[in-house]
């Protein structure tokens, strides 16, 4: 109900995808303005942005899919909201991160979240050798189209001493668990 509310209050909503966006107002009745807000022009539309704050407008930030920020453009918004001196409040949804964690059944009292991993070669060893030196759980995320990559790399640095459970489609319809015990 939070959420909605802000939504519907808003002067601007910025949002990666307009469509999948406006599909949501629209099964929310709300009527709002959208503006794309992606990896692919996050950096063009920082000063517009700002520029609605400072004339006293309000702005609210949604992801496609999960948490805005957690591997995300959206970080780049509120890194310059903060430094203009803005506010910025959360509205918590689902996050895969936390979600996948949770229904795991591997230990929660420390993990570290790695995101997607670099697809650099060089850099990619330097990642997956932190991952391998690491005693907490970790987090990664991947693409359907190279989980076969990642795991397979995963042995190969970690040795294979490490439980791994994918998950995928979490909180929708077609959620699935994978797990190697």
């Amino acid at each position: 109900i939070r959420a909605k509310n802000i939504l519907e209050k808003v002067s601007i909503i910025a949002c990666e995808d307009t469509r999948k966006t406006g599909y949501l107002l629209k099964n929310l009745k709300i009527s709002n303005n959208l503006i794309s807000f992606h990896k692919f022009n996050a950096k063009s539309r920082l000063n517009y942005l700002v520029s609605k704050l400072e004339n006293g407008e309000s702005i609210a930030l949604v992801s496609d899919a999960g948490t805005p920020l957690i591997s995300d453009p959206g970080y780049l918004l509120v890194k310059i909201t903060k430094a203009n001196n803005f506010d910025v409040i959360t509205i918590p949804g689902p996050c895969a991160a936390i979600a996948g964690l949770v229904c795991s059944g591997i230990s929660t009292s420390e993990f570290t979240f790695y995101g997607f991993l670099p697809q650099n070669k060089k850099l990619r060893k330097s990642k997956l050798k932190k991952i391998a030196e690491n005693e907490h759980t970790s987090i990664l995320y991947e693409s359907p189209q190279k989980i076969i990559t990642l795991l397979e790399d995963l042995i190969k640095y970690c040795g294979g001493n490490r439980r791994v459970v994918a998950t995928r489609e979490l909180t929708k319809k077609f959620e699935e668990h994978l797990d190697d015990k």
